[in-house]
């Protein structure tokens, strides 16, 4: 009963975030407006350029057009959920750190890394989700792709959010240590961008650090891989274990990095 009172406590700050969030949007409706258009015309323009480039090549690194479509859909739906739910949060920590507001956020009687990591949404980036949920949704029509498929691809975003979420609270915490990360924040986009590929591009010792060192293909590549192919236990457990250690590793750290500065 009282883990679930937590839980219904944190449901409720949640919404609260959520509304206030959603009514500072709406304030600036023509920013909120404009945000989505132009994440809109992004993607029109990405989904050009594939289309173009596939039209001279069967393949790119085994991969047909429909799964580099599919790989550009699920870039879309993680990218637009961790942006709009956690970016912009966790992109404050640096400046509380400067700003000495960390010391305020840790007297608030709420759980600091759910506050660091949700108190600031950004909805305009979140519904550019739908673009991704579009284009998965059309292709899997389309290609008649197994609806089983689907909801396993869907099970498997889960640990893809939870991996990126992970990397980039762990980046950021840094801050607590050495103040200044705007040159590994930036690194961070660069990594992912390596995940946004086929893997089947790169060398094997590549891909076997881009799956277990930095998982930005487990990221990416293994939703793809889960919605053509069906469920793989092989890709499901992988995305698991590395989310459970991320999580609980970025956790640690941290924790530990407010022990060092407030001994």
């Amino acid at each position: 009963m009282k883990y679930i009172n937590i839980l219904k406590r944190y449901i409720s700050i949640f919404k609260l975030f959520t509304k206030i969030n959603f009514i500072k949007d709406m304030q600036f409706r023509v920013h909120f407006i404009t945000q989505i258009a132009l994440m809109f015309v992004n993607s029109i323009i990405s989904l050009i350029n594939i289309l173009i480039l596939m039209k001279f090549t069967p393949s790119i690194g085994g991969w047909n057009k429909t799964q580099i479509l599919l790989l550009q859909g699920i870039i879309w739906i993680v990218d637009s959920i961790f942006g709009g739910l956690f970016f912009f949060s966790l992109i404050r920590i640096p400046n509380s750190v400067r700003n000495y507001d960390i010391d305020f956020i840790l007297l608030k009687p709420i759980n600091n890394i759910f506050y660091v990591s949700m108190r600031y949404m950004n909805f305009g980036i979140l519904f550019s989700s739908v673009w991704g949920i579009i284009l998965i949704i059309f292709v899997t029509i389309n290609y008649s792709i197994p609806i089983v498929n689907l909801l396993w691809f869907i099970f498997q975003l889960v640990p893809s959010i939870l991996i990126i979420y992970s990397i980039f609270f762990f980046i950021v915490t840094m801050s607590l240590r050495f103040i200044r990360v705007n040159g590994l924040i930036q690194m961070f986009w660069s990594i992912m961008d390596l995940g946004k590929n086929p893997g089947g591009i790169y060398n094997s010792w590549l891909r076997h650090i881009l799956v277990l060192v930095i998982p930005v293909l487990v990221i990416y590549n293994y939703p793809v891989s889960i919605l053509w192919n069906g469920f793989n236990l092989g890709y499901t457990g992988i995305a698991m274990i590395l989310a459970i250690v991320l999580i609980t590793a970025s956790t640690y750290f941290w924790q530990k990095s407010l022990a060092s500065i407030y001994q």
